[in-house]
């Protein structure tokens, strides 16, 4: 999945449903970016967010991340790329799932959000999808080389203390390759951003 930083506020009434954006004629609504930003925070720890209301800033970068991820999507069937598999779709359930203290917890879930599995589902088809095709278009690229890594760590000598020069270089590795996949993701789906039809009704407090 894209990575993203989330707050949540105190407890607030909760909105009535309404279409926040537009893109290419496919409509994005508060519930898609509640229920989004919700379950990102929940995968990352915070699962107050199963009940807590959401922040202005929490629900403006949710917005951010559902529209990023209908343009990869569409890019991606512009470019016929094969479907999510179902096992990824089933294993992404099962760690949200996973990080609920019990299964009547995760139930409880559901009910007070007022979603289904198959919303659940379909969030994460389009996570998937988004994150697949990143990773295949710029696995590649996002490679560094033996100089960079040099570089890296004489900038970053603490990454040799207590450890083996090989670990370090893995370490520092690992560390730019993700940097360098996060620029290219970033200015991929900014250009694919531009060129699509995207139309935001209310940015949700995020402007």
């Amino acid at each position: 999945m894209l990575l993203f930083v989330l707050c949540l506020a105190a407890a607030a009434p909760q909105l009535a449903d309404e279409v926040v954006a537009v893109v290419d004629q496919r409509t994005i609504t508060l519930s898609d970016v509640d229920l989004e930003t919700r379950v990102q925070l929940i995968l990352g720890g915070g699962l107050d967010a199963a009940h807590s209301a959401l922040g202005k800033a929490a629900l403006a970068a949710g917005l951010r991340q559902v529209i990023d991820e209908e343009v990869l999507a569409a890019d991606a069937d512009r470019l016929h790329i094969p479907p999510v598999d179902g096992k990824d779709v089933e294993e992404a359930m099962a760690l949200l799932i996973g990080r609920f203290p019990t299964r009547a917890a995760y139930a409880a879930f559901l009910s007070a959000q007022d979603v289904t599995e198959q919303d659940l589902a379909t969030l994460f088809v389009r996570d998937l999808r988004a994150q697949r095709y990143l990773e295949g278009r710029f696995r590649l690229a996002s490679r560094v080389h033996d100089p960079d890594i040099d570089a890296y760590l004489h900038a970053h000598p603490d990454l040799l203390r207590g450890t083996s020069a090989a670990a370090a270089r893995e370490v520092a590795r690992a560390l730019l390759t993700r940097e360098h996949f996060k620029k290219l993701a970033e200015e991929l789906t900014e250009a694919l951003r531009h060129k699509a039809d995207v139309r935001i009704i209310d940015d949700l407090g995020g402007s």
